[in-house]
Order: structure tokens, then C-alpha cells, then sequence
């Protein structure tokens, strides 16, 4: 992932497959993916996650504050969402029920 002015980043892959081979098909197959710029998480894309994904469409959510966000359209959508680490080292996020980042689901 391309970070413009960013320092250099890595990323992350968390998955319920032990193996590329062993991965299940349909709703089984549960992963997280994080782009990191340094040591800061920058986005999080999920698969659907149990708890984390109740019915919203929203699969990606961005260290990004959708209040301050540039539109990304003309209906309103933009990038935003929650994502950061705590001061342990735990990584969290939230999902939107809207692109507009009004209301969240999980």
C-alpha cells in the first residue's frame, strides 16, 4: 500500500487457515489485513468476521477521522473510520453501517 509522504511500512495478515491450501471456502474462511506506515496502523480489510461484521458493508476501516475526511463523492461518502493500537499493543477497529462514517456496527 502506497502512503504518499509516509515512512517506510509493512502489513500484516491474520487468518483462521493454517495454510494457503487448508483455507476454507465461503463464510469460513475468517482474515484481517493491516497496512502499517512505521509503526502506526493506516487500514484494516476484513473478511466477515463473527462480531465484527453485523450486516454492514463496510469491510475496511482507515486511521482516518471521517469528521475532518474529504468527501470522496458527491452522495457524501468518504474515508474514515477507527483504528489504532493501544499503549499494550492491542490492535482495534470499527465498521461503519454507512460510507458517510455517521453510525457504527461493530
Amino acid at each position: 500500500m502506497a502512503i504518499p509522504g509516509a515512512v517506510a511500512g509493512r502489513s500484516e495478515f491474520y487468518s483462521n487457515a493454517a495454510t494457503v491450501e487448508s483455507a476454507p471456502e465461503g463464510m469460513n474462511y475468517l482474515f484481517a489485513r493491516v497496512f502499517y506506515a512505521g509503526d502506526k496502523p493506516v487500514s484494516v480489510g476484513t473478511s466477515y468476521l463473527p462480531d465484527c461484521f453485523l450486516g454492514s458493508p463496510i469491510q475496511f476501516a482507515f486511521a482516518v477521522n471521517p469528521a475532518t475526511a474529504p468527501l470522496q463523492d458527491s452522495a457524501g461518502n468518504k474515508a474514515g473510520g477507527f483504528l489504532g493500537l493501544s499503549s499494550g499493543g492491542t490492535l482495534a477497529w470499527a465498521f461503519a453501517t454507512n460510507r458517510r462514517w455517521s453510525e457504527y456496527s461493530s
